[in-house]
């Protein structure tokens, strides 16, 4: 992978993770229908969606050892991919809400959401707002932020309103969202369509603390060292924890 590709050239565009500057760091790359190959030699990074991976390792596995990147999709890497790990040319495999435990397979971060230049401006994952709200330096005053749609995972995020007792979503347009998450100490963020969530690196550029609940990308390791509340299970919640 080549890191200079995680920066913006001109620097016009502020940089944040997500999954297309994954994509656009690899040197080969197949996720909107096409494969381009950017440089292609012996330890390639290879980036996919994963709707794509069954074909990928039925028609195009490389012939050399390889790097592999999946991100851009909402669906889990499980023990039902584990046959694709095993493939002895795959040196290391990092993959987006990683559910499986396999000594080469890694998780790769969600980021944010993926921004597309000149199209609505005041969008989700747009880093001109992510930046002016940083830019801001926002006192914290407000103990726990929660404001979440429980359409993408009902029973996960259902419970985690049911035992916080966290008041339901409220819509606010993105920068208004951001400013009121980066003026809270504290952010729940339970799992979403996929294990990983947006939430939570929005909370953490923001320097808010986002709290979740244990799963397999943090027995990997993908958060160690990263300022995160983790709970075995939202049962485990306790407000006066956060108020200490």
């Amino acid at each position: 992978m080549n890191p200079k590709r995680m920066l913006s050239p001109d620097g016009s565009i502020p940089l944040y993770l997500s999954g297309n500057r994954f994509r656009e760091a690899c040197h080969i790359e197949w996720s909107y229908g096409r494969i381009n190959y950017i440089e292609r030699n012996k330890n390639s990074f290879m980036f996919l969606n994963l709707d794509r991976i069954h074909d990928f390792f039925a028609n195009h596995r490389p012939s050399t050892p390889y790097y592999l990147i999946t991100n851009n999709s909402d669906s889990e890497v499980n023990a039902s991919y584990k046959h694709f790990a095993d493939d002895p040319l795959l040196v290391k495999w990092y993959a987006q809400n990683l559910n499986f435990l396999h000594p080469k397979v890694l998780g790769c971060p969600l980021g944010i959401v993926n921004y597309k230049n000149g199209i609505d401006l005041s969008r989700c994952g747009n880093p001109f707002i992510i930046d002016k709200i940083r830019a801001e330096n926002n006192i914290k005053q407000k103990l726990i932020y929660s404001n979440f749609s429980l359409r993408t995972n009902p029973v996960a995020r259902g419970k985690c309103l049911e035992i916080t007792k966290a008041p339901p979503q409220v819509l606010v347009n993105f920068e208004t969202y951001l400013r009121d998450l980066s003026k809270s100490f504290f952010c729940l963020a339970p799992e979403g369509v996929g294990i990983d969530t947006h939430r939570l690196w929005e909370s953490l550029y923001l320097k808010t603390i986002p709290v979740i609940t244990r799963n397999r990308m943090v027995d990997v390791g993908m958060y160690e060292g990263l300022p995160i509340v983790i709970l075995d299970s939202w049962e485990d919640f306790d407000a006066d924890f956060f108020s200490e």
